[in-house]
């Protein structure tokens, strides 16, 4: 102890500040399938899925997921196997996932919005022997099985044996040596999260739910999935509509959506759309992800919107994505000064400990450590990886996953996050380790070596990469470069030359000073 001003032993903390832990339960046998087939059954007729082609009913997608299921069958694919699935958000997509789950076979996104050179190293590193798509896609591939999704439609009321599998998904996730790492979650992990939010958003048969998520972040999987659960109805919203901030408005409008999620900054140009129209708009639920979330912002939210609960998630790809969630019915008091990430979701327990894995005391900074169902088997053929993530967690019996970001407790219990211990970052709700953008810039002929840092100027942040080249290089050709090798939102902004880079006394990079002098340049 530390004298009188400890305020909580180690039980009090995990017992009393995660209720969770007091209500584990065996998740083995939980079977999707069984539970949408259910959902099929009370609402054969009501509207499923709406993708701005086609309107489907519980019915025609209980036959679509049929069909798929029966192709991959005759295909071969059994029980464990690894499909990927690369192909546009659609109702096809989903039907998909739901095929693959449902014949106990492994979920594999390869996202459309990565550059084709990531998508063929995902393909292959994800061992997959089966591949949903489209025809054309991976010419270099044709040793995979192919079900061109462009040319598949509803034809089967066939039974289709039930399976259930340990493993439901992998996901890919930034690494900081530039390759991704596949994180391992389990059947039981993917349920857990599909009640917990149901539960928290109180979803039920007359809710409508945005289905807003890009596959390459992993809260999709629950925008697809939770509403089917229920007999909610889901709207899948197109890229070129997320982009455009007034046209998003208008199909939240449009659509009767009563469920949405976004991440705060992009949360805040939609407010800014609709106090600009001077419009109003309805939820009965926000769930606000992937950034800290200031408390101004949620008093604009209820001031501007007439919503029964805003959420403030917060998960990691790691855990089967969100692994707790803080609920607010008001706006915050003014005394409040951060949102909290709120406590554990059910049969898991999320604590803030020292380097030493004791449990941190109120007010004191520590890493946020996760426990329990949720926590994935690991990475998919990464031993180091795994075993500098993952650990044993001797109070739950099971798996722990090292977060990364800091935290601590608040008097609530609640935990509040601080950001991350390490050069990992989130821009728009992306995760993004820098080291993957510095790797793809050193792979350029004229880099020696590369810097990236993330500054915060006047409010304004941006990716910033300090470049130190062999020859002259135009910064548009860097950019055009890196195009081919990360995502669009990995591509610094500014590029500046410097013929070297500074180090500290350890020989390593001295980030700080790169900091100092782009708050000068500034």
């Amino acid at each position: 102890m530390k004298g009188p001003q400890k305020f909580a032993e180690h039980a009090h903390v995990v017992t009393e500040f995660n209720p969770a832990c007091e209500n584990r339960q065996t998740l083995e046998g939980w079977h999707l399938s069984r539970r949408f087939q259910e959902t099929c059954d009370r609402f054969p007729d009501k509207v499923a899925i709406t993708d701005g082609v086609s309107c489907v009913s519980y019915s025609a997608l209980n036959q679509l997921v049929r069909t798929i299921g029966r192709r991959m069958k005759d295909a071969g694919v059994n029980e464990g196997d690894h499909v990927a699935v690369s192909a546009p958000r659609s109702t096809k997509y989903i039907a998909s996932i739901l095929a693959i789950l449902h014949i106990g076979a492994v979920y594999v996104p390869i996202p459309q919005n990565l550059p084709a050179v990531r998508q063929r190293e995902l393909l292959s590193s994800s061992q997959a022997k089966f591949l949903i798509g489209s025809a054309g896609q991976f010419p270099d591939k044709s040793a995979l099985l192919f079900v061109d999704l462009e040319l598949l439609d509803a034809a089967t009321d066939e039974e289709l044996d039930c399976k259930w599998h340990a493993i439901a998904y992998i996901a890919f996730t930034s690494g900081s040596t530039g390759v991704m790492k596949g994180a391992v979650n389990t059947t039981a992990g993917l349920l857990n999260h599909l009640d917990a939010k149901i539960a928290d958003c109180q979803l039920t048969p007359n809710d409508v739910v945005a289905q807003t998520a890009e596959t390459s972040f992993c809260v999709h999987i629950w925008q697809m999935l939770a509403p089917l659960l229920v007999g909610s109805s889901i709207t899948i919203v197109k890229q070129e509509t997320l982009i455009d901030v007034p046209s998003l408005l208008k199909k939240l409008k449009d659509d009767d959506v009563t469920v949405a999620q976004f991440v705060p900054t992009y949360w805040r140009l939609l407010l800014e759309e609709l106090s600009s129209q001077d419009g109003c708009l309805h939820l009965a639920t926000l769930v606000l992800t992937g950034e800290i979330v200031p408390t101004e912002l949620c008093r604009a939210t209820f001031k501007a919107v007439t919503l029964d609960r805003l959420i403030n998630a917060y998960g990691q790809t790691e855990c089967a994505d969100d692994v707790s969630h803080y609920v607010m019915t008001r706006p915050p008091d003014a005394a409040m000064n951060v949102v909290p990430i709120g406590k554990a979701i059910q049969n898991s327990s999320v604590t803030v400990r020292r380097p030493s894995g004791a449990e941190c005391d109120l007010g004191e900074v520590g890493e946020i450590v996760v426990d329990g169902i949720p926590v994935a088997l690991g990475y998919l053929n990464d031993r180091e990886a795994t075993e500098s993530a993952f650990s044993a967690a001797p109070d739950f019996k099971g798996r722990r996953y090292h977060t990364g970001d800091l935290g601590r407790y608040l008097a609530t219990g609640d935990i509040e996050c601080l950001g991350r211990t390490d050069y990992q970052i989130k821009i728009s709700g992306q995760r993004v380790e820098i080291g993957e953008i510095e790797a793809a810039l050193r792979l350029h002929p004229a880099v020696r070596d590369a810097a990236v840092i993330y500054p915060d100027v006047n409010d304004e942040r941006c990716l910033v990469a300090f470049i130190q080249i062999t020859e002259n290089v135009h910064e548009n050709s860097l950019r055009l470069f890196l195009r081919n090798t990360v995502p669009l939102y990995m591509i610094p902004q500014q590029f500046i030359f410097r013929d070297a880079l500074p180090m500290n006394a350890n020989g390593k990079m001295d980030r700080r000073r790169l900091y100092d002098e782009h708050t000068r340049r500034a």
